[in-house]
């Protein structure tokens, strides 16, 4: 996947699920960038009795508000099989200050992932048209910037192109979860410069 986050540069994944992860990544506006496949770590650890030296290493690794925070992408069943192997891996990754984070499936609820993908398509092949494509927009008051989005975005241009330019730029919402974007059949409403429609993932510890 080409990464707009990270200059452009192609970014690997070994899963859908860690390319859907990544996908978010781009687009949540906590992120300041982040490496795929950023390191291995050594440590030893109890494994059916014997002590093992274990080598690990993480899907992501990102920075969120001075923050560094490690990802692990895996199914669900799979982090339910090897809680050991992560919770020592968490242990190693404390010691220098860094917070960790298992990510699965149930991450992405109802159609949040199919969205993100279909906007950050937007994002990343028309980046220089969303402020042309947002322009009607900024000429509405905050009323007329609520309500169904083919009414909001009724202009000269695709409706489309200007609710994606206006959801990526901060001046719409909808909601992710339960709104299918690509069906254009959904309420919108203002968000006066705020992407936390995209702030999915929680960083937390």
């Amino acid at each position: 996947m080409c990464s707009p986050l990270n200059g452009s540069t192609d970014v690997r994944f070994e899963s859908r699920l860690e390319l859907a992860v990544a996908q978010l990544l781009e687009l949540d506006p906590r992120v300041n960038g982040y490496r795929a496949q950023p390191y291995t770590l050594s440590f030893e650890m109890e494994l059916d009795g014997v002590v093992k030296r274990r080598l690990y290493t993480p899907d992501f690794e990102l920075e969120v508000g001075g923050i560094t925070v490690v990802i692990e992408v895996k199914p669900q069943r799979w982090v339910d099989e090897h809680a050991a192997l992560f919770a020592r891996a968490q242990s190693e990754l404390l010691k220098s200050g860094k917070r960790f984070l298992v990510v699965t499936e149930q991450s992405f609820t109802g159609h949040v992932q199919r969205n993100v993908e279909v906007l950050l398509g937007f994002y990343t092949q028309a980046r220089a048209c969303l402020q042309d494509w947002a322009a009607p927009l900024l000429l509405k008051g905050a009323d007329e910037l609520s309500g169904h989005v083919s009414r909001v975005t009724h202009c000269d241009l695709p409706s489309n192109y200007v609710a994606a330019a206006g959801v990526l730029l901060g001046i719409l919402r909808f909601d992710m979860t339960n709104d299918l974007f690509e069906t254009m059949d959904f309420d919108v409403w203002p968000t006066q410069g705020a992407l936390c429609g995209f702030e999915v993932l929680s960083y937390e510890q």
